[in-house]
């Protein structure tokens, strides 16, 4: 978390010095929690504890380059878990984050209408 923050904190210092745009926002993400051994899929978990890991929040943070053709690079940060009811037994708790740069080529269409 404190790399999130100091990335959104350089960003935030090169836009104003430059004049850039900043995008950002929050995101609900659907994640593949699919796990592979040797080319084969193969479950660890109950059906049920993968859909609850396959959905979670994240959150995004960029900074824009450029008019109406430009690029946009940040970062992005999605997290999800999965904690069994107290009642059950064994108890199971899986939590998973993903941290990782994006870039996109941006271009915007002012169409009159």
């Amino acid at each position: 978390m404190k790399r999130f923050s100091m990335l959104i904190f350089v960003m935030v210092s090169v836009s104003l010095s430059f004049a850039l745009d900043l995008v950002g926002g929050i995101s609900y993400n659907t994640y593949n929690f699919d796990f592979f051994s040797n080319d084969e899929l193969i479950s660890l978990f109950s059906e049920e504890i993968n859909k609850s890991m396959e959905n979670g929040w994240g959150g995004y943070a960029g900074v824009g380059l450029g008019g109406n053709i430009g690029i946009e690079i940040g970062a992005d940060l999605f997290n999800s878990k999965y904690e069994s009811p107290a009642d059950q037994q064994p108890v199971i708790s899986v939590a998973q984050s993903t941290f990782g740069p994006y870039a996109a080529l941006k271009v915007k269409a002012n169409a009159p209408l």
